[in-house]
């Protein structure tokens, strides 16, 4: 029982293969390339902004068919450029 339990835990939590990853760096440094890396894995299809205050001062180029989201209170600030996406 337990085994079934976790599976439909494991199916629920990763919605078939989808994954959202979590930003949640520190504020004040510019996180450019960390978004970048992030949307570039294969393996994720969302990126969630959770810090507070999130600098981007250069470009980041999300792929066709994968989200930015960025969560209540939460905020993108700096002089970069966001393309793509859904």
């Amino acid at each position: 029982m337990k085994n079934i339990l976790l599976l439909c835990f494991l199916i629920m939590t990763f919605g078939a293969g989808a994954q959202s990853f979590s930003m949640r760096e520190a504020a004040g440094g510019d996180a450019t390339a960390s978004l970048q890396q992030a949307f570039d894995r294969k393996d994720v299809t969302s990126v969630v902004v959770g810090a507070a205050s999130m600098v981007v001062n250069g470009t980041v180029k999300i792929p066709a068919g994968k989200t930015l989201k960025i969560e209540p209170g939460c905020k993108l600030t700096g002089t970069g450029t966001i393309n793509g996406g859904i």
